[in-house]
């Protein structure tokens, strides 16, 4: 239901001309993701890029984001002695709503984002002896959200720091209940 709600908002963003005070904008992120997924707790390098457009201090976006990939190792609950070698890799398409406010008269803002992810999962699991199961691999809708703070240099550019929460649920041929949180430097042009 979100994700059509964003892509009707994003209908009637684009649908309208572009006027003298439409800002077009191209951004780049680049941090750390961390993943809770099962009993997996790690961090990888996560990155995004996205594109989008703001009337005053709304707007729209829409852009690609990549993990590398999680490992973890954990002891089976059920088997004894039997330690099982995780990895998952994730990557997605997203959409979704902006905004930006300035903080007063100075070169400082914040900004928030919320929107649909439609993002995809390979997971695979290895245990230290027996059969190797096959790898799942899933994907799904899922919603996104985050908030940051910037500086502009000039007119054109920005650079700051942005908080984002992903959620990533699944109730298909596999179950997954996971979320991912990253943090990331951002960096912004506007023409």
């Amino acid at each position: 239901m979100l994700g059509k709600l964003v892509l009707a908002a994003l209908s009637l963003g684009f649908a309208g001309t572009a006027s003298a005070d439409t800002e077009f904008f191209v951004q780049a992120r680049a941090g750390i993701a961390h993943l809770d997924h099962f009993r997996i707790d790690d961090e990888e390098p996560i990155g995004q890029i996205l594109v989008g457009a703001r009337w005053g201090a709304f707007g729209v976006e829409a852009g690609y984001l990549k993990t590398q990939e999680f490992t973890d190792s954990f002891v089976s609950r059920n088997i004894a002695n039997l330690v099982l070698d995780y990895s998952n890799e994730i990557d997605g398409w997203f959409v979704g709503l902006n905004g930006r406010c300035a903080l007063g008269d100075g070169p400082w803002h914040v900004t928030g984002r919320a929107g649909a992810l439609n993002w995809s999962m390979d997971d695979e699991v290895v245990p230290s002896r027996g059969p190797r199961p096959p790898s799942v691999d899933a994907d799904d809708t899922g919603l996104y959200a985050g908030a940051g703070i910037g500086r502009d240099f000039g007119e054109h550019f920005a650079v700051g720091l942005a908080l984002d929460y992903f959620r990533l649920d699944h109730r298909g041929d596999s179950f997954i209940d996971a979320s991912m949180r990253a943090l990331s430097l951002t960096v912004e042009h506007r023409f």
